[in-house]
């Protein structure tokens, strides 16, 4: 019973959603930018309780490279790329951002967590003005069955298996099945 609650409501909110996508594909289209795309997302952003999660959901789904099923999204929480994919049963905490990423499945990612969409997303020309690094704007993985704790920025990759402990900044790749903590964020030894 439980069960075919959660799919009617999927599916009601799926429907409220397609407006939303709908014009957001129209304006990326015409106007060539993902700012309605943005837009919208910061406006399911602020919807709260258990609405907000299924709306969430149901945008995401019609907006994101992939969504696999049961994702939640907290309170605050957005992506800010449409060129994200999520795997099934992902969970990500309030306020929270997430640019291009590739998220696997089971991912715990915690409140106020920055996943950027790479490492060196800026530069300087040759006049020292600053530039998007279009080069550099891959995304970042984050293996399966991995948690991020609190405050982190994801700066790139993260194996599967991994903890990533509170307040850490990833800024090179971490090999799977490791829980690395600190700034710059590190394998810890126990």
């Amino acid at each position: 019973m439980r069960q075919s609650l959660k799919a009617v409501a999927n599916t009601i909110c799926i429907v409220v959603t397609v407006p939303l996508w709908a014009a957001s594909v129209l304006y990326s289209v015409v106007v060539r930018s993902e700012g309605l795309f943005t837009f919208f997302a910061q406006i399911v952003a602020m919807l709260p309780g258990g609405l907000g999660v299924y709306l969430r959901r149901a945008y995401y789904r019609l907006t994101l490279g992939r969504c696999g099923r049961d994702l939640v999204v907290g309170f605050g929480s957005l992506f800010t790329s449409r060129r994200a994919e999520v795997g099934d049963r992902v969970w990500i905490g309030q306020y929270s951002l997430i640019g291009k990423a590739n998220i696997g499945p089971r991912v715990l990612i915690s409140d106020h967590v920055s996943v950027l969409s790479g490492g060196r997303q800026h530069m300087r020309d040759d006049d020292r003005i600053l530039r998007v690094n279009e080069n550099e704007q891959n995304g970042v993985v984050i293996g399966h069955d991995s948690w991020i704790g609190a405050h982190v920025v994801v700066m790139a990759r993260i194996g599967p298996y991994c903890t990533i402990g509170a307040g850490a900044v990833v800024a090179r790749p971490i090999e799977a099945n490791v829980t690395a903590v600190g700034v710059p964020a590190r394998k810890m030894h126990v």
